[in-house]
């Protein structure tokens, strides 16, 4: 294995003193200069495989993201397995899964590293929720179970129906975090190319209890994340942690198995939460059902996909027109005794309706659809985006030969605050145009670049386009302000 980079030494973010200056230098950059890896070591990204973790900068959107190392075995990997490499780092970064811990950039560096960034989660695990509770005795209720479940395999099922397959890898309740509104995000992605391919996964992995019977042979695949959740559910449901279980009275450090897992299943109350956990830690891999199955499962088939739907279509609806609407609405239902919240009407003249008799649900049900906690990308495959035309090399990421990464920027400019162009020396240029574009989220955005004698504003819009600095809807907008400045010089 590479030695690794001389920046491991660094502070880690439990030590708090006269230091922590030091902790806020910047040590790297990646090669377009948005992303600013810093001294102090992120713990919380304990993950298998990735040698390190840094807090670092999102200079563009001035947020704190993680900078996280690995070095895989291979100094120089194979054409193919870059190609694979870069294709499952690419899906990764193209995800907006509001499950998923975001994955923003990839790149390769030397002597077989390969760095990636992601978004920096200050909310706790799930794990330290669930043992304050036990702490206090108190027992995780079955509806927020049920809805920690649904969200995790909300996430699972995203992961396992991308192309090519994901595989989460590192799946626990430590690597689960739970937001103050009650949102579940999963995190810390191992992806199966890091098991396969960097040397410090197995010895780490080994001593996981929520790894499944098969990992390490040959033919294990998805499964094992469908194993590593039910080890999760059984965690959730359960009034103390598997491992102080496993331990007993005598105090010894001992990992459960299999066995102790079972025991613990059949101390549930809920006859249907052991089943459905049971059925997740079969010992068997071709006996676990999928993440989409355990979403249609009956236990947690308890809101009917009718009223999901209707939800947000009427979120949309109402974020769009304004409060106003949502209030006119709201009185409507207040006014009628029928409650209908939604209906369907077939061609044979059927009209199947879906009542809900409380407003105050109905209400408390939208505010979850707009925090995210019923997305409707829960059993769909992600977005696709067909790239054709090459990115420059210094955005580039695990480039394999004759391949192209492209960013596409979904975020729509609503005002340029600036356009202006002036006569630059540099670099042999005749001409140097700046702007400054606000976007829908009120994110400013500073372009600019050198003129060469052929450029014109419609070459200019279609490369900032192409480079995933606007929306390819904004390109006769940018042309618009451009053109008149080409004409002026």
């Amino acid at each position: 294995m590479p030695e690794k980079n001389p920046a491991a030494s660094a502070v880690p973010d439990t030590q708090r003193d006269s230091g922590e200056d030091s902790e806020d230098e910047i040590l790297e950059e990646d090669p377009g200069g948005r992303w600013q890896k810093r001294r102090r070591k992120v713990t919380q990204r304990d993950v298998p495989g990735i040698d390190a973790a840094y807090l670092a900068m999102d200079t563009e959107e001035a947020v704190e993201v993680v900078w996280n190392e690995l070095y895989f075995s291979e100094r120089k990997m194979q054409k193919q397995q870059e190609a694979y490499m870069k294709k499952v780092f690419d899906n990764l970064t193209k995800w907006k899964h509001p499950n998923i811990v975001r994955f923003y950039k990839h790149w390769k560096g030397q002597a077989g590293k390969v760095v990636f960034i992601t978004e920096y989660m200050t909310s706790g695990s799930l794990k330290n929720f669930i043992k304050r509770a036990q702490k206090n005795k108190t027992k995780v209720g079955m509806k927020m179970w049920k809805r920690w479940c649904r969200q995790i395999l909300y996430a699972l099922s995203y992961f396992h129906g991308s192309d090519p397959e994901i595989i989460h890898g590192n799946l626990s309740c430590d690597t689960v975090f739970i937001q103050h509104n009650g949102l579940i995000k999963i995190g810390c992605v191992a992806p199966d190319m890091i098991h396969k391919h960097v040397k410090t996964v197995h010895d780490v992995r080994k001593n996981y209890y929520y790894t499944a019977p098969e990992y390490g042979s040959p033919n294990w695949d998805c499964t094992i994340d469908i194993y590593a959740f039910g080890v999760c559910a059984l965690e959730m449901a359960m009034t103390e942690m598997l491992t102080t279980v496993a331990n007993g009275s005598e105090g010894k450090s001992k990992l459960p198995d299999h066995a102790a897992m079972m025991g613990a299943i059949d101390r549930l109350d809920d006859s249907g939460q052991r089943e459905f956990i049971r059925s997740c830690l079969a010992f068997n891999k071709e006996d676990r059902p999928t993440a989409k199955e355990l979403l249609m499962h009956d236990l947690l088939f308890d809101v009917h996909p009718l009223k999901v739907f209707a939800a947000h279509e009427l979120v949309k609806l109402f974020d769009s027109k304004g409060q106003l609407l949502e209030t006119s609405y709201m009185s409507k239902l207040r006014s009628t005794s029928e409650g209908v919240f939604a209906e369907i009407k077939h061609s044979d003249g059927r009209e199947p309706q879906l009542h809900q008799s409380k407003l105050a649900d109905i209400e408390k049900f939208l505010q979850e659809v707009r925090d995210g906690l019923y997305p409707l990308t829960g059993v769909q495959p992600p977005e696709r985006v067909d790239h054709k035309s090459k990115a420059p090399a210094a955005e580039s990421s695990l480039e394999a030969e004759g391949e192209a990464t492209e960013y596409v920027e979904k975020r729509r400019v609503v005002t340029i605050v600036s356009c202006k162009m002036e006569g630059s020396e540099e670099c042999g240029a005749q001409r140097h145009i700046s702007m400054v574009v606000k976007l829908e989220d009120g994110v400013q955005r500073q372009l600019s670049c050198d003129l060469t004698r052929d450029d014109t504003a419609e070459i200019v819009a279609n490369e900032l386009i192409h480079y995933g600095y606007i929306n390819k809807a904004d390109h006769d907008t940018v042309v618009a302000h451009a053109a008149p400045l080409f004409k002026a010089s």
